[in-house]
């Protein structure tokens, strides 16, 4: 990845990890009464919609030959 230019977020950048990365840069561990705060935080970063993969185009050409040639 390229290295960051100032005032910019990396293309992959994921807002919902903000607090939690947050959460850790500032407190370096979860003491048990933090649990609640940090497992909304979690939850909500694991159940967010993500983006599809980018294709493989090595896989998606293989498959189109084989289609082409009657194998599927």
């Amino acid at each position: 990845m390229r290295p960051l230019r100032r005032g910019r977020s990396p293309r992959r950048a994921d807002p919902l990890a903000g607090p939690i990365i947050t959460y850790f840069a500032v407190h370096g561990s979860a003491p048990p009464e933090a649990l609640v705060q940090l497992a909304r935080f979690l939850l909500r970063w694991i159940h967010q919609p993500r983006a599809p993969k980018q294709p493989d185009e090595n896989a998606l050409n293989a498959e189109a030959e084989a289609w082409y040639r009657g194998e599927l």
